[in-house]
């Protein structure tokens, strides 16, 4: 079953993230940088911080990452290396294959706009379940 995923794209500031199941503040300006237990994983692409927030499912996603690394025959250093070459996109590719609950659900955010130097955007993603396995 594919995980289900919401996009959404904004000009500007993106609106705040709070977990909609308890409604800790996940991406605001007031975040403490701390997740509640429905936040499974996070990445922000900015700097290709990864958090996953669930010892299941980070086991689960470090197996396809290493799957996908021995898969790749001229690769030749370890599997968070990887994952920080991988980029934004392919990253969040991964992460469905690995977190098979039918209670979760995946949200991505990006952001674009023109700054003094040109086009710039940022993004992250989340995924959200509703009853994580623990």
């Amino acid at each position: 079953m594919a995980m289900p995923m919401i996009e959404l794209n904004f000009t500007g500031d993106p609106a705040p993230f709070c977990c909609p199941v308890c409604g800790h503040q996940i991406y605001t300006e007031k975040a403490d940088g701390s997740f509640c237990k429905h936040v499974v994983f996070s990445l922000v692409d900015l700097d290709m911080q990864r958090q996953c927030n669930n010892y299941v499912y980070e086991s689960a996603f470090m197996a396809v990452a290493k799957s996908k690394v021995e898969s790749e025959p001229e690769w030749d250093g370890d599997v968070d290396e990887f994952l920080d070459d991988l980029g934004f996109d392919e990253t969040t590719e991964l992460v469905p294959q690995s977190i098979n609950s039918p209670s979760a659900f995946m949200f991505k955010v990006a952001t674009y706009g023109t700054g003094c130097c040109g086009p710039i955007g940022s993004a992250y993603c989340a995924v959200v379940d509703f009853l994580p396995q623990s």
